[in-house]
């Protein structure tokens, strides 16, 4: 990540070229596809491994994705999944945060 982001900076010093800032990608996302075909070999032989010996093997997840960084899920006991526009606001009580709409007279 940092390479991508000194060869961007250099490309825009004028003291850099396109094809270093195309390579510094290549190279990151080499890195990221490594690293998760090791995380699911890794997580193949764990399966493998609790069959073989019939045991369930408990393991905390350590991973932390670089693309959430800034990814904070809120404190607020309401949560609204943005991307789910049927979804309706719901407290922890259970009862929807959604004040409904005023009656119009006739």
């Amino acid at each position: 990540l940092e390479a991508v982001r000194l060869a961007t900076e250099r490309l825009a010093a004028g003291a850099g070229t396109q094809l270093d800032v195309l390579n510094a990608q290549v190279q990151l996302t080499t890195a990221r596809s490594t690293e998760l075909q090791s995380r699911a070999n890794y997580n193949t032989a764990l399966a493998e491994f609790d069959r073989v010996t019939a045991t369930a093997t408990s393991y905390a997840e350590t991973f932390t994705d670089p693309m959430l960084v800034n990814h904070r899920t809120p404190k607020d006991p309401v949560f609204v999944d943005l991307a789910d526009s049927n979804q309706t606001p719901v407290s922890s009580t259970g009862k929807s945060m959604v004040t409904p709409a005023p009656k119009k007279k006739k």
